[in-house]
Formats: structure tokens, sequence, C-alpha cells
């Protein structure tokens, strides 16, 4: 599998932070190439810090490598997605322009294969008012330029927390992961829905709290996406679960307690390797990366710590915790 946020095509996640300087986004990213860290190299975006933000990657150009990808504001009244290109990163970006929702509806940046063919395709999870019209997955197919979409009908507007990008069913097309709060109470639903017909292929019960973030990933060694909950108490506190077709219940995979509130971001990607992916954070007090490597046998006691060069408590990381 690609790796997420393997911006250097090692196969393994990479170290990613940005920060300000003489007002424009810089980016660095530390090269993973396995139990060492690579070499550091660093970017000005040229975009204005203010307004820009580092939302996620994709491989567009199909070398394998995953591009950044921005968002900023265009002209007021449109947001523009740019798209750097890891095999042209000296050529102007792709700019994808997508109109201002109106006050009721709510884009969500959802990149991922949704056809099979390599190409990682640009999708926004649209969420409108659910009592007056239905809210949805809508694909640019990037190898053909055409748009379809997956309709959902599920839900409360504030609620949904879409999770896409990520093969639930190992079909090689990646699926659809919709969080909705039913309509009593503060439980959540997990529904899945299949990335190439649009048919639901998972309903949790409603065991999920309301305050809970979203980090999906591959954390089985079956090769399919997991979800993992993250709750903020004293500590930062990860579970990851996985969902069988068909049942209703969360299988227990696995669980750790890192970080602390306010001062550590969450973050997931296969760190070390062995293609599942492992739970970390960004410390903002040290401005270093900790990350817990599934692949030890003892993955508390070996922590993996990445100091990018010249980084201070001030840079923020690509955040790969799917939060609303």
């Amino acid at each position: 599998k690609k790796a997420q946020y393997d911006f250097t095509g090692t196969g393994f996640s990479d170290f990613v932070t940005s920060w300000e300087f003489n007002g424009n986004l810089f980016v660095q990213y530390v090269t993973n190439i396995g139990p060492f860290a690579g070499a550091d190299i660093e970017f000005n975006t040229g975009l204005p810090f203010a307004d820009t933000e580092m939302t996620s990657g994709g491989d567009f150009d199909g070398d394998g490598i995953k591009d950044f990808v921005f968002k900023r504001p265009l002209n007021g009244e449109a947001f523009q997605y740019l798209i750097r290109r890891s095999s042209r990163p000296n050529d102007l970006p792709i700019s994808l322009g997508i109109n201002n929702p109106p006050s009721d509806t709510t884009f969500d940046l959802q990149i991922g294969d949704y056809d099979g063919d390599g190409l990682d395709d640009f999708a926004f999870y649209v969420t409108n008012d659910v009592t007056a019209q239905t809210s949805g997955l809508s694909i640019i197919q990037i190898s053909t330029l055409t748009i379809r979409q997956i309709a959902t009908t599920d839900g409360i507007t504030s609620d949904f927390r879409p999770a896409g990008g990520f093969d639930h069913n190992g079909d090689q097309i990646v699926d659809l992961a919709v969080m909705v709060k039913e309509s009593q109470g503060n439980d959540f639903f997990y529904h899945v829905y299949d990335g190439s017909d649009g048919m639901q292929l998972i309903v949790s019960d409603g065991t999920i709290d309301g305050t809970t973030k979203i980090a999906p990933g591959i954390f089985r060694d079956n090769g399919l996406n997991s979800l993992a909950l993250i709750n903020e108490g004293a500590n930062i506190a990860w579970n990851s679960y996985f969902y069988t077709p068909g049942q209703l219940n969360f299988d227990g995979i696995d669980s750790a307690l890192l970080g602390q509130p306010g001062v550590s971001t969450p973050i997931t990607g296969d760190f070390d390797g062995d293609g599942i992916d492992d739970f970390g954070y960004w410390d903002t007090m040290n401005a270093q990366f900790v990350v817990r490597p599934s692949g030890s046998n003892d993955p508390d006691n070996n922590l993996i710590t990445v100091s990018p060069s010249n980084a201070v408590n001030g840079d923020s990381p690509l955040n790969a915790v799917r939060i609303r």
C-alpha cells in the first residue's frame, strides 16, 4: 500500500511541519527511511501564511509519491485548492476552484482512489441541511476529469464527520466512512459506503461519544481500513477498532495513552514501515514528533522521536486526524 503522507517515495510516512517566514507559508518534511530519519527538505510555498491551510496529500501524477495539497481563499469569493506535484515541484501548482458553500453547507476534503486506477481523486464531502437536501461525496476522478457522486442520507448537518480515502472491503477502491449523530441522545453511528457503487457496507451501533476525534488508517495486518478514536482527557487516549461488514459491534485492536491536550497534536501514519499505521503526536513544547511503533514488541517503551532541524514550538504538523 502507499503510506499515508509519504512525500518522498520511501514507503514510510514522513514527518511534516509548517511555519511562517516573512509572511509566507514554509513546509518542511523529514524523509523517513526506516529506523533513522533522513534529510530535512523545506520549501517556500509562496502562499500567504495567514490564509493558507496545509490540508492533505494525494498521488495525482502517478509517480507513487504523495503531492501536497493546500487550501486558500481566492478573491474572497471561492476556495482554491492547490496541488504541488512531486514530479514537477518547480512548476506552478494545479489549481482547483470551488465556490463558497451556502451558510448551511460544509465541504470536507476526502482524497483517495475512488475508481481503482492508481491515481488519487479529489473528493469533497458536501454536508447539506439534510431536512432539505441530500448530503454526500462529490468525486472529481482525476484520470477522466468526470464527476461522480455518492449520496448519504443519514444524520444531522452539524454532526457529520466524514473519513474518506481508505479501503474497508479490500476491492482496491477506497470507501467513504461517515460518523453521524442519532436523532435523540449523544451517541454516534459509523456508516461506511462502498466507493464503487455507493452501497452501504457497514452500520455500527451507537457507542461512540460525541467528543471523539477520528483517525482513519490501517491498524491491522489485513490491509483494510480500521478506525482509531481519540479522546482527550488528562491524557490523549487512542483506541483503535475494526468493523467487519454485517457486524454491529467494535472489535478492539489496540490502545495507548500519548500526549497531553493543548500540548500535543495527534497524528497517524505508517512511520515504522510494517504496513500498519502507528499512533503518534507532535509535541508542541519540545518541537518533536513522538510515534508509538506498531511493529515493535514493546511499542510503549520503544517510542520513535524525530526533531526537525530548526523546528520551534510554534510550528504546526500535518494533522492526519479528521475533525470537524
